[in-house]
């Protein structure tokens, strides 16, 4: 298994490694908007150079690429850090010595960062069966949809853009191509409370913490890498921050678009905003990429408001799984247990 910042990891390596990804895209719909080993390459580097505590291996088996592993220690040194996993493996049954060899890599990066858990999206049931394995404890499910533009609802779409700027003319809604860092403390706060109001299936303990410096070094880093991150946000009549939706995207590739949050805050939610937003970003996007065709948004089962929001555009259920805490010391017993 090589960390991918290694430098015995070579261009070969890298050529492999985007095979993978393309296999694992085309058999279980992984997230891929690189459309060549050398982009791919150049973001999955930059990332890790402007994240300290980022660690990715990839694992091979007889020169073939067959799985890797992401290790990000968030907010480290404040009071409120969060350790996420990421993982993908190109197999319907993980094998058990795969399962041990992935567990002995994130036991090691746990140790190296002094965390004792950290929390694993697991998108379909190969990779819940991977955390359950890793004595795993769900925390919600968690659901990919897709909105394929051929079949999305449009007249229902087109009506929210229309008839809400009617509804609620006190309300002005406006587009940023990227994070108003001219306001980055007030959007920051608007988007850290809708994040950390998700619904959830019980208490997750998951910290949630939108830091305006990562804010700044984020849309540096989208500027340097072609990844704008598109936000429409609506304000009210005293000029306040009262919602937002966001859209990642890879200008060199913008076929697949993914759709992040959207979220108002609490005293302007129960009015439909959320279809405004939606449909605003579902527009721009078609405006400026003629060339998406899917639209992709990720978010836990219980949150059925969004759901049915989601349903009415034509938001389909792709794949579903869902969100696990992974101790170290559960690691350490399987480890252990060889």
């Amino acid at each position: 298994m090589l960390d991918i910042a290694d430098s015995r990891f070579t261009d070969s390596h890298w050529q492999r490694y985007f095979d993978l990804m393309v296999q694992l895209r085309r058999r279980y719909h992984a997230n891929l908007t690189a459309e060549s080993w050398p982009s791919f390459k150049q973001r999955l580097l930059s990332l890790q150079s402007k994240e300290p505590a980022r660690r990715r291996w990839v694992l091979f088996e007889n020169d073939t690429a067959i799985a890797w592993l992401e290790f990000r220690l968030e907010h480290a040194g404040t009071s409120q850090p969060e350790t996420w996993i990421f993982a993908d493996v190109n197999f319907d049954d993980i094998p058990g010595q795969l399962c041990r060899r992935l567990a002995r890599q994130l036991h090691s990066a746990m140790q190296e960062f002094r965390v004792t858990e950290g929390v694993m999206p697991a998108l379909d049931r190969r990779l819940s069966v991977l955390c359950e394995r890793w004595q795993g404890r769900r925390l919600n499910g968690l659901n990919e949809y897709v909105l394929h533009r051929e079949e999305a609802d449009l007249d229902l779409i087109r009506s929210w853009a229309t008839d809400f700027p009617h509804r609620y003319p006190d309300l002005r809604l406006q587009f940023f191509p990227e994070t108003p860092l001219d306001r980055a403390e007030e959007f920051a706060e608007l988007l850290q409370t809708c994040l950390r109001d998700m619904p959830e299936e019980g208490e997750s303990g998951i910290s949630i913490r939108v830091d305006v410096a990562d804010l700044r070094r984020q849309a540096r880093w989208r500027r340097e890498n072609d990844e704008p991150s598109y936000k429409y946000i609506l304000f009210n009549k005293l000029d306040e921050m009262i919602g937002l939706t966001i859209c990642s995207i890879n200008l060199r590739n913008p076929i697949d678009i993914n759709q992040d949050m959207t979220g108002l805050r609490r005293d302007y939610r129960g009015k439909g905003l959320a279809k405004w937003l939606k449909a605003a970003m579902f527009f721009k996007i078609a405006e400026d990429f003629p060339d998406n065709r899917v639209v992709i948004t990720v978010m836990r089962s219980v949150n059925e408001p969004m759901q049915h929001i989601n349903s009415q555009m034509g938001f389909v259920l792709r794949r579903a799984g869902g969100e696990y805490r992974i101790s170290r010391s559960n690691l350490r017993e399987l480890c252990d247990s060889q």
